[in-house]
């Protein structure tokens, strides 16, 4: 099995998929690094500006999602997962392009994960009917956050943490739905102005997770 941390985006659908930043992971037993930024190159040829070594910049004057990927070596099974995302953003007045972490099953359909609008950096969780509940939380553009998706799978569960604070209960995994793959998505939006956001680093772990 395989996770990915993707950025790609949301415009006509908070699951829309077309095109992806892809970290590509497997499972860990114990608590233990399944890919790092900091220690492997980003695969791939992003189409906006080059960014200091470890980071890459996705959006800018681009008008469809990039694809870079980080690979991890195959590795055991493990009950709990986190995957983590580093990231900052800027946007100009007007910007309608959104970004956030997402969980895959099996069949390469979504299931839950956290979106964010660069409009007003309001935080959202996005549920496996497709559906959104905002949350209190709102990110500042140009200062980096921690985005984290925590998923047990031995109680079936998942819940996202914002810079260390839950933005959410706990939620239950839909019935005969199996996690495959984890991803951090980004789009840029139809009209209004440009954005770009900056995914400084990336972390997988899998194993026993505390509370953040």
């Amino acid at each position: 099995t395989t996770y990915r941390i993707a950025v790609d985006g949301f415009y006509t659908s908070p699951y829309w998929e077309m095109g992806s930043y892809k970290l590509v992971v497997s499972r860990l037993a114990a608590s233990a690094p399944l890919a790092s930024s900091e220690d492997q190159p980003w695969v791939g040829t992003p189409s906006a500006a080059p960014a200091p070594a470890g980071q890459v910049v996705l959006g800018g004057n681009g008008q469809e999602a990039d694809l870079v990927w980080l690979p991890s070596s195959a590795a055991a099974d493990s009950d709990c997962l986190e995957a983590r995302a580093r990231l900052s953003w800027v946007a100009e007045e007007g910007s309608r392009d959104q970004f956030g972490i997402i969980a895959y099953d099996t069949a390469e359909e979504p299931m839950f994960g956290v979106n964010v609008s660069t409009a007003d950096g309001s935080v959202s969780l996005l549920h496996p009917d497709s559906h959104t509940s905002r949350t209190e939380q709102t990110l500042i553009s140009d200062e980096a956050q921690d985005i984290t998706l925590h998923l047990d799978q031995d109680r079936g569960t998942w819940r996202a943490s914002l810079n260390g604070v839950w933005i959410g209960d706990e939620q239950p995994i839909p019935e005969g739905r199996t996690f495959a793959e984890m991803g951090a998505q980004w789009l840029p939006g139809h009209g209004g102005g440009r954005s770009a956001v900056v995914l400084q680093e990336a972390e997988v772990t899998a194993g026993d997770h505390a509370a953040p």
